[in-house]
């Protein structure tokens, strides 16, 4: 489709003078094997959202091959650009891409993959790509994403099921979200390990993926009389730091290395599923949490770890102590200005309070003097203690924690569809508030599972486990829309879908807990690995598989349609 072609095109609007767009757009494949394809597809539409958030373009026609050409896209920088293919009314794929120049006089290519709308796509994994639970998944910038680490094997004894992380877990790979392809790295990461944590570090020469914590082997007891079979053998835990770095601006997969710190030189203690969170935009990562959940409280956990990545190195001293146990916590940023500012929330300890905690960065970090850590002004206490929750930020200084098991004396009650509540962040002078709102929608209790929020404001969960004392995943999926408008008076939330609709149904997604997730730079979800059964972990291949919401669409408002 080009200028004076049969679509109905819109006008260029107030964005600058009219230029050609050229979209090379590529269909992932389906999950059935089937090859991607765009011969179904009877019409597409384009929209282009200035930054500047005035109305965008569109234009709706036809798909030749694999291309589609527009004319009289307004000039721009840091432009969305959008594109839905249709069978009929009904919309088949879509793709997107953020920060798009438009410049007059050239034809502005522009690669989007487009995944099934409302479903799922399955990139081609290569065979070296195993099944892997517990892995990370990294944004790199831009279209690239590093999947690194997760276990490889399982081995069941009686009612104790091992999960243990092989040599094929050394493993990295780089997915480009613009081709849908998988790159296996020609070199391994020296430490095999799942259960870590991840955090990119941006520069201007050089970037870093910081890699810390995790274990070789994580256990999952049924007969487990807590209420929460999962736990680790702290010789098991790893206290390695391992730092993967690349040329900025280039194709991670054709520049990046592991580098490892000196030897000798490693956390505090080894920390499974710790929090870990970049501090300082000079590359300083702190690593919190990761002890053992359910039980006591071990002094080694008290101080947190900062990682110095550009350095691959740990600062000496921390001087970071957090006010409350948070094994099985979770961690976001919140609040602008140059000072880092971030909440917890979660984790196992017994009943009281202090669930949630706040965290302001020290500007002396490298000199030896910590961040302090503080409990909301108002005194907040009302959200109940839960592990393994996920924290999602929202925009507008709102979170949503969803999922986790409630601590109780005993041990942990089963995971509740209740668990899901919307914290905002009010922040008024020197003080800082936190308050919270039922969150409803969630159809099931869930922990292990994947939450994110497409363009700020769409709350996706997916999977889980729905039982602390047995392997029993999920295939839920709940797609939830948050309001913007917020008052005291307003609970600002409404469940505006509750299920898949569309081409695909909920039974597409495979039940699963502890994937590797990542929300992709197009709105979409990368989904890599998980287990159902101890018995997926068989090394076989892998599972890779793209979700796209099927409430992405009105994300680019408002259209035109002159």
């Amino acid at each position: 489709m080009g200028p004076g072609s049969s679509g109905n095109e819109s006008s260029a609007g107030a964005g600058g003078a009219p230029a050609t767009l050229g979209v090379q757009a590529l269909a992932l494949s389906a999950c059935s094997g089937a090859a991607g394809s765009l011969g179904e597809v009877t019409s597409v539409e384009v929209s282009v959202q200035p930054a500047d958030g005035s109305r965008a373009f569109t234009s709706r026609g036809s798909v030749s091959g694999s291309s589609v050409g527009i004319g009289g896209v307004p000039e721009g920088l840091d432009q969305t650009v959008s594109l839905t293919a249709f069978k009929g009314d009904q919309p088949r794929y879509f793709g997107r891409q953020y920060g798009v120049l438009v410049e007059k006089g050239r034809d502005n290519p522009v690669d989007v993959a487009l995944s099934a709308y409302g479903g799922y796509s399955c990139p081609q994994a290569e065979a070296t790509f195993t099944q892997r639970a517990f892995s990370t998944a990294t944004p790199l910038g831009g279209r690239y994403f590093l999947l690194a680490g997760g276990f490889t094997e399982s081995k069941v004894a009686g009612t104790v099921t091992t999960f243990e992380a092989g040599d094929a877990s050394r493993d990295a790979f780089i997915y480009d979200s613009a081709r849908g392809t998988l790159t296996k790295l020609a070199k391994l990461a020296e430490n095999a390990r799942g259960a870590h944590a991840a955090v990119f570090v941006a520069g201007s020469e050089k970037s870093q993926v910081v890699l810390v914590g995790g274990a070789k082997r994580l256990r999952f007891d049924s007969a487990a009389t807590n209420g929460f079979g999962w736990g680790f053998d702290p010789a098991d835990a790893s206290k390695v730091v391992e730092v993967f770095e690349f040329t900025t601006g280039t194709n991670p997969a054709l520049t990046g290395t592991f580098i490892s710190p000196p030897d000798g030189l490693g956390l505090r203690a080894g920390r499974v599923l710790p929090t870990a969170i970049s501090i300082s935009g000079d590359g300083l990562v702190m690593v919190c949490g990761g002890g053992p959940w359910g039980g006591d409280e071990p002094s080694e956990y008290d101080e947190c770890d900062v990682v110095d990545a550009p350095k691959a190195t740990l600062l000496a001293a921390s001087k970071n102590f957090p006010l409350r146990y948070r094994a099985g916590g979770a961690v976001a940023p919140y609040g602008d200005g140059e000072v880092t500012k971030l909440i917890y929330v979660g984790g196992s300890r017994n009943l009281g309070e202090g669930q949630v905690e706040l965290y302001h960065a020290s500007s002396s970090q490298r000199g030896g003097s910590g961040g302090s850590f503080n409990f909301p002004d108002n005194g907040f206490d009302s959200t109940e203690f839960v592990t393994f929750p996920t924290l999602t930020a929202l925009g507008n200084g709102r979170f949503a924690m969803v999922g986790g098991l409630r601590r109780i004396d005993t041990g942990f009650e089963p995971p509740s569809a209740a668990n899901a509540v919307l914290l905002t962040v009010t922040e008024d002078g020197p003080r800082t508030y936190v308050e919270d709102t039922p969150l409803p929608g969630l159809d099931v209790g869930r922990y292990f599972h994947t939450a994110a929020a497409p363009a700020g404001d769409r709350l996706v969960i997916a999977g889980g486990f729905s039982n602390g004392s047995a392997l029993e995943p999920t295939a839920s999926v709940r797609l939830i829309e948050i309001v913007k408008a917020r008052s005291k008076d307003d609970p600002t939330v409404k469940t505006s879908y509750t299920g898949l609709v569309g081409p695909v149904s909920e039974a597409d997604f495979v039940a699963r807990g502890g994937v590797g997730a990542v929300l992709l730079d197009n709105d979409t979800l990368l989904l890599a690995g998980g287990i159902s059964a101890a018995a997926d972990l068989d090394g076989g291949a892998g599972t890779l598989e793209v979700y796209t919401p099927s409430n992405l669409l009105p994300v680019v408002l408002p259209v035109v349609t002159e």
